[in-house]
């Protein structure tokens, strides 16, 4: 079920053909009361971005089901990635939504949330906790200020790479037309001190998907081939490039 929340309209956040994928700021004057609810799950596409993304939902409604949607971007990834998102939630609305009592229309607003998450490497998470718990109470305590961000206690905090790996190469910034800041988020798997798995994603874009992932594949291949971690570890890394 996609939970309902407020969203503040005029939000895209546009910096010379960059986009911001952070959470979208609530207001209480922005919302269309429905009486349409999910009967099912919306599993979130496969896209390459993190963050939240908000879209208004008009559905014309016929003997209570949605007989046509229409999907608005009010705040979005790039192009190719939120055609994937429209779509795919268009989809699920005119096969998973009831609208009881709705005579025509009905217009709602939503806010998607896409964490960044290897559902493979849970598990190796959690003995990795258990077994170098010295390591995870550095990194808790390394991580302070998410007490004051209100994060449980039970949250297990990331270990970051500094904390583990003897040498990191930095990846340069490639020639682009492009003005701005790129920010992305890594996830890594590390087996007996090789690089295994390394899972990128986008907190802060390009509109041009190509130029997205250009980045990509930059940071991936520079962690795959300077990074030197010992031992076995997931850890997490932030890039960030600014453009000028």
């Amino acid at each position: 079920m996609i939970p309902i929340y407020r969203l503040a309209l005029g939000l895209t956040l546009t910096l010379s053909g960059l986009m911001n994928a952070g959470a979208a700021e609530l207001s209480a004057d922005k919302t269309s009361a429905t009486a349409c609810r999910d009967t099912g799950s919306y599993p979130l596409p496969h896209i390459p971005w993190m963050g939240k993304f908000g879209y208004k939902v008009s559905v014309t409604v016929k003997d209570g089901r949605p007989e046509d949607v229409d999907i608005e971007t009010v705040r979005g990834p790039d192009k190719t990635s939120n055609r994937t998102i429209t779509e795919s939630l268009r989809e699920h609305v005119k096969k998973n939504y009831v609208c009881e009592g709705v005579e025509q229309k009905s217009v709602f607003y939503l806010i998607l949330n896409f964490p960044h998450e290897v559902p493979a490497l849970a598990a190796k998470r959690l003995a990795l906790r258990a077994a170098l718990p010295a390591l995870h109470a550095a990194a808790t305590a390394s991580a302070a200020a998410a007490a004051a961000s209100d994060i449980p206690a039970e949250t297990l905090v990331p270990v970051r790479a500094a904390m583990v790996c003897t040498a990191m190469g930095k990846p340069p910034v490639p020639a682009t037309n492009a003005v701005g800041t790129l920010s992305l988020h890594v996830i890594v798997d590390v087996n007996d001190g090789k690089i295994g798995l390394v899972d990128t994603k986008l907190k802060q874009g390009s509109n041009d998907p190509s130029l997205n992932r250009k980045f990509i594949e930059l940071v991936s291949s520079t962690v795959r081939e300077t990074y030197q971690c010992p031992g076995n570890h997931i850890f997490e890394q932030e890039f960030t490039f600014t453009i000028s």
